[in-house]
């Protein structure tokens, strides 16, 4: 499997702030199969932490543990996953900062469930903006100028999805980019 010539992926859409930010990626290993979580500095309030970063991850979702009880409930919305639905609030976090971006709201799903991943930032979040994954040099930027910037193109049936072309056994290929899933599939 190969990715053609990919060490730095981008999706080139304007950003309305002419700052750049850059903070370094962790890698954080996940399961028995040799897996990672992509995940950036970030805070909620005064609390710093790491958020996963997930390109493919159509919410953004935090945990009902400390520091996420206090947000205010805009909603409610089960969310489907293997073996069971969860039961969300969907809450209003005015409070978020990711690499000096503070978005006005940000209204992720908070779910009673424990998961390293949580909090998780989700493709909406990107929505709108120019970001960087840089992975040999372990960094995340926000509005960096890139020399050879790679375009993820959007697929799927809301076309909330991203992938860059690849090749798979001399095939032409789309390849999911999901940096929220630490493991890789093929299908043929």
């Amino acid at each position: 499997f190969h990715v053609t010539g990919v060490q730095t992926c981008a999706l080139p859409i304007l950003f309305a702030s002419s700052a750049a930010f850059a903070a370094p990626l962790s890698m954080i290993s996940v399961g028995e199969f040799g897996g990672y979580r992509v995940k950036a500095p970030c805070s909620f309030g005064s609390a710093a932490r790491l958020c996963t970063l997930d390109t493919m991850g159509s919410v953004s979702v935090i945990s009902s543990g400390p520091g996420f009880a206090s947000y205010p409930v805009a909603g409610h919305q089960k969310v489907g996953r293997i073996g069971a639905d969860l039961d969300c609030d969907i809450v209003d976090v005015t409070d978020l900062d990711l690499l000096g971006y503070r978005p006005a709201h940000l209204r992720p799903l908070r779910c009673a469930e424990d998961n390293a991943a949580f909090p998780l930032i989700g493709i909406p979040f990107f929505e709108g903006r120019i970001f960087a994954f840089d992975f040999p040099r372990a960094e995340f930027t926000w509005n960096a100028p890139l020399s050879h910037p790679r375009p993820l193109l959007r697929i799927g049936g809301d076309s909330h999805w991203m992938a860059m072309e690849g090749s798979f056994g001399g095939e032409k290929v789309l390849v999911a980019f999901d940096t929220g899933n630490p493991v890789t599939r093929s299908e043929e």
